[in-house]
């Protein structure tokens, strides 16, 4: 698949930007991605596969015998198990499958019937579709650090600060008197030398709070 960088939440662009881009390339395995990745649901995925797989078995264990070359389009099993699942018809006309008007039972329905040129309707080819569904992997977006190392110039010790920065509320002012009232009163007192180490952490934290 072509490489993209996507921040985290449109990594979901990776299903429908780069899945059809190989889809395009190589059909059978582009359809076959898209059942494995856009399928969350794993009993149902894992359904969809099997079915798909026993199509292909039945046809090429009967190349003889065309009746296993054509699904009924609005046959339940075959909505709920390989139409439900995104991916699953378009594994199908990879393959060789199109749709096309039958009759059935004294009316015309809707029919996928294979139709592959005959020197690929053979045990080789269609047993080759069938591993390639069963063993491809899902696209999953994976992460990129891009870690990136930047150079120290003299630029970093010089700040550009408004000059309000510099001045004192009324409140930072009286806050400030009172820790100073409060440290004079402390150092006219007899204290301990662990007494005075605990005092000298408390304020070298008040400034990194």
């Amino acid at each position: 698949l072509n490489k993209a960088f996507l921040p985290k939440s449109d990594s979901s662009v990776v299903k429908y930007h780069l899945i059809p881009q190989e889809y395009l390339k190589d059909a059978i395995l582009g359809s076959a991605k898209i059942i494995h990745t856009m399928c969350k649901d794993q009993e149902k995925r894992t359904t969809c596969v099997e079915t798909l797989c026993r199509y292909l078995d039945n046809i090429r264990l009967n190349l003889e015998d065309e009746k296993y070359q054509k699904i009924r389009y609005h046959n339940k099993a075959f909505q709920d198990r390989v139409c439900s699942v995104k991916g699953g018809e378009l594994f199908l006309e990879a393959c060789g499958f199109k749709q096309k008007l039958l009759d059935h039972n004294g009316k015309e329905e809707q029919f996928y019937v294979l139709q592959l040129e005959e020197d690929k309707l053979n045990d080789e080819t269609l047993s080759s579709y069938t591993e390639l569904l069963k063993g491809v992997t899902p696209v999953r977006p994976s992460v990129d650090r891009r870690p990136q190392v930047f150079r120290a110039t003299a630029k970093v010790s010089h700040f550009d600060l408004p000059e309000d920065f510099y001045h004192l509320t009324p409140e930072e002012i009286k806050k400030e008197q009172k820790v100073r009232s409060e440290t004079m009163e402390k150092e006219m007192m007899l204290r301990t030398k662990i007494m005075k180490e605990r005092d000298g952490v408390k304020n070298v934290l008040r400034y990194y709070r």
